[in-house]
């Protein structure tokens, strides 16, 4: 759960990235385009094309589909957060009670729990594949995983030594 959380983070980045490049090109082609047609009148077919490819491009935008996902992104992540929080804090709670020597969950109840997560997480992607689904990105996995592993050195309890 905590490698598709970083995963949809580093996305949502990535397209929001790119939107803003989509907006900065659109801005400075299409007033740009004008104010330089005045001036080279002799490449008039080219400045054509470019007004023309950005006037397409700002009908199309709304349709692309990283645009869709950049408005369903926060809230699916928001949501995964919240429940990889509640995993966590049954992890925590079990492992504390397994060194503190208290009544240790049941291996049933630890799966129920387990299960119940899962359906929360499967329902939770449903919810994501109405915006579509996301590529995949070997690059961003690839942070995600790294992030993953830095998280939980940071906020894992530190393991009793098996001599104590």
């Amino acid at each position: 759960m905590r490698v598709a959380h970083e995963y949809l983070d580093l996305y949502y980045e990535q397209s929001c990235r790119l939107d803003q490049w989509i907006s900065i090109v659109l801005a400075v082609a299409s007033s740009g385009s004008v104010a330089i047609w005045a001036i080279w009148n002799e490449y008039r077919l080219i400045w054509a094309i470019i007004i023309g490819a950005t006037q397409v491009l700002t009908v199309i935008r709304p349709y692309l589909p990283f645009k869709v996902r950049t408005e369903q992104l926060p809230g699916f992540s928001r949501d995964m957060a919240l429940l990889f929080v509640r995993c966590e804090r049954e992890l925590f709670k079990m492992d504390k009670d397994k060194n503190h020597e208290k009544e240790v969950m049941s291996d049933e109840k630890i799966n129920n729990l387990l299960y119940k997560f899962k359906e929360e997480y499967v329902l939770l992607e449903t919810d994501l594949c109405k915006c579509k689904t996301l590529p995949h990105s070997k690059r961003l996995m690839k942070i995600a995983e790294e992030r993953k592993n830095k998280y939980f050195e940071i906020h894992l309890p530190p393991k009793e030594s098996e001599e104590e």
